[in-house]
């Protein structure tokens, strides 16, 4: 069916209309809660420690200092959600591996966590020496 380009409505795709009502789905919030649950966590803790840091340095040191000392703390802000966007990405494919009927891919599991470990060790060390360097520095 084709539609004039003079008419006054403009008409999206038919089978849109065919669609059903968004439902509420137990089973998909099941596995979306069981699978993000700790990634709520992570970021309500993140909160919880910014607050009660910006909390205390207002207390402690007057709320003239809270904006410098939150711009002191995004280098590691940035530290920390590279790390853990690494951990977010690697872990479910080692995952997988860890849970394979197959020894050989078992091994790749524990290969992967170690290099991950690795990976965090060598990342963290790194920036925190970058960050000593750049708050000295500046």
């Amino acid at each position: 069916m084709r539609f004039s380009e003079s008419s006054s409505s403009k008409f999206s795709h038919p089978w849109l209309g065919s669609l059903r009502p968004v439902r509420f789905d137990w089973g998909e919030t099941r596995t979306l809660v069981s699978s993000s649950f700790y990634v709520y966590l992570c970021v309500l803790g993140n909160m919880v420690y910014i607050s009660t840091d910006q909390l205390l340095v207002g207390r402690g040191f007057g709320s003239g200092q809270v904006p410098a000392y939150r711009l002191n703390y995004k280098l590691c802000e940035m530290a920390f959600l590279l790390l853990s966007s690494a951990v977010f990405v690697a872990l479910p494919a080692i995952t997988r591996r860890l849970l394979s009927e197959n020894p050989s891919e078992k091994a790749q599991g524990l290969g992967g966590l170690e290099r991950l470990q690795k990976l965090q060790a060598f990342a963290a060390c790194t920036f925190a020496i970058g960050y000593l360097c750049v708050n000295d520095w500046s």
